[in-house]
């Protein structure tokens, strides 16, 4: 478990080396094939399509229509984060034309699972080369390929996978030693930009990680800072004319969503370090980012088990405190001390935090996991072989052997149980609820141009196509502006924004109901009139059995409100 010398570990590092004898050739290509099979048949099962996804995808259509990049028709407004995940189903949708948007999020699934599938293929294929046991190898195929929020997030819509597959890629970029290092790490790290604005902290994670600890890829760290800043060079050249055709089109680089969601946070150097030493105060040591790297979406809702939560926290606890500990490899201290930074990112930085930013720091987590695993292998083998094996010694063979094992059937038992929440989900929440609301609006609405309120954009921005007025303001700047006029940006006081906005509907969950009637008790009695309600919480009622529910129920109830000074409209 020792750090290894230099050259030692530049030997281990080299994509030239052969490969693991016990290991045919064959088998990146069988792991790839079964992420792509487990991802499709994830996808078959569920149909889950995430709320996200809609929001980009009707800038997605709107730009394949000729409309412009935009969410609403004649407002550039930058509604979206990931270009790619724009883009691609833009391209896919131009292409098929119009009446395809089923088979639009079908083809974008089958990418997203093959570029999934790429990334474990190319880790795993690295790996072997480093004649790392095949148990471990499995483990952290499926640690990365496999894991609940990283298959979901494939196949609902987001850009995780090519997340994933682009950080691989650096991964392999700063240990394999290919040509012209710098080009393909510059492409790499081009490709995170292209997929998350924010892709950068990611970046710059296992950059340290890799300068902290250099043996890990037999670079010294003059000939890292060398590559990096080749590298930077690279994808500045590479993304700027993203960045500044944004900047002409919207008028800012910043996408519109961050603006929004970040209205709530200070903006003055004092106060962004004074938020930032509370938060550090009221989250110590990772307190909450260590239990959702891996646990299932909004797990916090409650429906899941709590020993699965203890045991996703200890996990996260070793992934993320390895490199504290001198004796283990500098691969192991490298990759933790990356998940570690991107943690400290997902725990103290952004106003909120989404289930899909996860899997970013958990590829890290995962390989500083396995390599841990593998570090502690040789050295009961050598302990094995150089001294007399006390009872310590065969105990601790055994849970090594374990462990893998544990892990594995944890993460796809977990995965498993997602698959039935998600279908659950789309078939209560979404089909039963959602679209058919989102479907009514459109029907009894007088014009595309009536607006709505309403905090969930995407399906019913989509379906409905109508002008939404969402909270924060997401593809909003009416919103924004709402909630800089009435004095309070954050996020409590929906009252005071319709109010100042008058929407011609409102939508709304009953905790958000009860929030406006508490605050503002005439609002929706006299401003407004309910006069249609959306609740399929007694079909989820029907399921005796059904992990994480109270997720699901989240999305089964609403009820719409019509301004009452508008006429036309039945009350039902």
């Amino acid at each position: 478990m020792s750090s290894s010398s230099p050259d030692q570990s530049t030997q281990e590092c080299g994509t030239e080396q052969s490969s693991h004898t016990g290991s045919p050739a064959r088998m990146p290509w069988a792991v790839g094939g079964i992420v792509v099979l487990v991802a499709l048949l994830f996808a078959a099962y569920t149909n889950h399509a995430w709320e996200d996804f809609y929001i980009t995808y009707r800038t997605s259509v709107n730009l394949a229509e000729g409309n412009g990049l935009v969410f609403t028709p004649g407002q550039k407004v930058h509604t979206f984060t990931s270009p790619i995940n724009t883009l691609l189903p833009a391209l896919i949708r131009y292409l098929l034309g119009k009446g395809s948007d089923t088979m639009v999020l079908w083809i974008y699934r089958i990418a997203c699972s093959a570029t999934l599938a790429a990334a474990c293929m190319l880790l795993y294929r690295w790996m072997r080369t480093l004649k790392i046991k095949h148990m471990i190898l499995l483990t952290a195929t499926i640690l990365i390929g496999l894991e609940s929020k990283v298959i979901d997030f494939t196949i609902n819509g987001q850009e995780v996978a090519f997340m994933i597959f682009f950080l691989a890629m650096s991964i392999l970029c700063m240990m394999g030693r290919p040509k012209r290092p710098w080009l393909w790490l510059g492409l790499a790290w081009a490709g995170v930009m292209y997929t998350r604005p924010d892709g950068f902290v990611y970046c710059t994670a296992i950059a340290i990680g890799m300068f902290a600890f250099p043996d890990a890829c037999g670079y010294g760290r003059k000939q890292q800072l060398a590559l990096y800043i080749k590298a930077a060079l690279c994808v500045t050249i590479l993304y700027l004319p993203w960045t500044l055709w944004t900047w002409h089109y919207y008028g800012s680089p910043v996408p519109h969503t961050i603006t929004a969601k970040g209205l709530s946070l200070p903006h003055h150097w004092k106060g962004i370090i004074a938020f930032h030493l509370q938060r550090l105060t009221n989250r110590p040591l990772l307190s909450e980012s260590l239990a959702w790297v891996y646990m299932p979406t909004c797990f916090f809702l409650g429906g899941w088990p709590n020993y699965l939560e203890l045991f996703a926290t200890l996990t996260a606890i070793i992934g993320a405190f390895s490199w504290l500990i001198p004796v283990v490899s500098p691969k192991t201290r490298a990759f933790s001390l990356a998940g570690f930074l991107s943690l400290y990112y997902l725990n103290y930085i952004p106003a909120s935090k989404f289930a899909w930013y996860y899997p970013n720091a958990w590829i890290f987590l995962a390989l500083a996991i396995c390599f841990l695993l593998h570090d502690l292998a040789r050295a009961v083998n050598w302990l094995q072989v150089n001294q007399p094996s006390p009872q310590w010694v065969i105990w601790g063979r055994r849970l090594l052997k374990v462990t893998p094992i544990l892990l594995i059937c944890v993460t796809t038992l977990t995965t498993l149980a997602v698959a039935f929440q998600m279908r659950t989900q789309r078939k209560v929440a979404e089909e039963q609820a959602r679209i058919p609301l989102a479907m009514w609006l459109k029907e009894h609405a007088r014009s595309e141009k009536d607006t709505v309120f309403i905090e969930c954009l995407g399906y019913v921005g989509y379906f409905s196509n109508l002008k939404i007025y969402d909270y924060p303001g997401l593809s909003s700047p009416e919103v924004v502006k709402a909630r800089i006029d009435t004095g309070h940006t954050d996020w409590g006081r929906w009252d005071l924004v319709i109010r100042h906005l008058k929407p011609d509907w409102i939508v709304l969950r009953p905790v958000e109901k009860t929030d406006i009637e508490n605050k503002d008790p005439n609002l929706l009695t006299k401003a407004y009139t309910a006069v249609k309600e959306f609740d399929s919480s007694k079909e989820l009622d029907g399921y005796r059995f059904l992990p994480g529910k109270p997720y699901v129920r989240y999305d089964t109830r609403f009820t719409v409100y019509k301004r009452n000074n508008n006429t036309g409209v039945p009350h039902e």
